[in-house]
């Protein structure tokens, strides 16, 4: 009996933590419903960038991590405080926004956080499988951080008069299941925006 009430609760926590780590979110400004799951990959946080800089429009990120851990996903959503960004990847503010983000990684290895960064390319590309998923613009990099050769790709659109910013990084030796991992969070995040 004694051994069925500790299965019991031992049960109960795993169930309750593991809800507490997989909790969906919803953005404010957007409105988006952001899973607590993503393929393979949970939901590690959720920082509001605004409430520690208010004013400034830096929205907020969510976090996710994968089996591996040197596999995970950063969504940001943010407007910089500009008062018209027009939906979809196509347009100017969007495309400045991710000329600003690509100097962002040139900048980190001008700070050493990162070395031999290199883009590898830019387009514009569907967030997922459907003829019918949302475009974005997409840069894909190559660096080191911390001895490990890293690809890292940004993904770039603008829904709600908000950017949408995916960065979605893996370690170059894990290319396959980065690639995995990869194709079914863009398949998710392009269902999101789909509404």
């Amino acid at each position: 009996m004694l051994r069925r009430i500790i299965s019991f609760t031992v049960f109960a926590l795993m169930l309750s933590f593991s809800g507490a780590l997989r909790a969906d979110y919803k953005d404010k400004a957007t409105g988006l419903q952001f899973p607590g799951t993503i393929g393979n990959m949970r939901q590690d946080s959720v920082t509001d960038f605004e409430k520690d800089h208010p004013g400034l429009g830096l929205g907020v990120g969510i976090g996710y991590i994968g089996a591996n851990p040197q596999i995970y996903a950063d969504v940001f959503v943010y407007n910089l405080k500009l008062k018209q960004i027009p939906d979809g990847s196509g347009n100017k503010v969007v495309i400045q926004q991710m000329a600003d983000a690509e100097r962002d990684i040139f900048l980190q290895e001008q700070r050493g956080v990162y070395s031999k960064v290199k883009k590898i390319k830019s387009a514009s590309r569907l967030l997922g499988a459907s003829s019918d998923a949302p475009f974005a613009l997409q840069s894909e990099f190559t660096y080191t951080q911390k001895n490990v050769a890293k690809r890292s790709f940004i993904y770039l659109t603008a829904y709600r008069n908000n950017f949408v910013k995916i960065r979605f990084t893996y370690p170059e030796k894990d290319e396959r299941a980065g690639e995995q991992a990869l194709q079914a969070f863009l398949t998710e995040i392009g269902k999101i925006l789909k509404g």
